[in-house]
């Protein structure tokens, strides 16, 4: 049965917010000041997602029709960590679609997720941050797309 738009708008909300919480309790958590600062920075986006899709809803509600997002503005140290993190995004796709079954990719992804975990207790860093790292990994892995 097709799920209506209504539907998917709500859900996704709900997503986003619970994402929020996520990344304000992981950054709450956090000793180191640049970790504390990503993870912030990723629960203030959470805000922007989760406004923008009520936006979509109400209108959505009112007018049937979806409206054309503004462009969003540049914020240099923003584009950096995104950067980063997109990086990352594109190497666990890359290794998605080399095993080419989701059985091999996901125990492709599993493998790289424990090599990163295998560096991150090398890394001088305190063990709460290690902590704190490990079970946003062990969340992300948990995550259903």
């Amino acid at each position: 049965m097709a799920r209506s738009a209504e539907d998917i708008l709500k859900e996704a909300i709900l997503l986003e917010t619970r994402g929020k919480l996520f990344y304000a309790n992981v950054a709450e958590k956090c000793d180191s000041p640049s970790a504390k600062k990503v993870f912030e920075m990723m629960s203030k986006e959470e805000d922007e997602h989760i406004k923008f899709l009520r936006d979509q809803f109400k209108n959505y509600t009112e007018k049937h029709s979806f409206f054309k997002p503004e462009a969003p503005e540049e914020n240099p140290e923003e584009t950096i960590i995104l950067n980063v993190l997109t990086d990352k995004i594109k190497k666990v796709k890359e290794l998605y679609l080399k095993s080419g079954a989701a059985e091999e990719s996901l125990q492709e992804i599993i493998n790289y997720t424990q090599k990163a975990n295998s560096i991150l207790e090398k890394l001088s860093i305190s063990d709460k941050n290690k902590i704190v790292l490990r079970s946003f990994s062990d969340q992300l892995m948990k995550r259903k797309v």
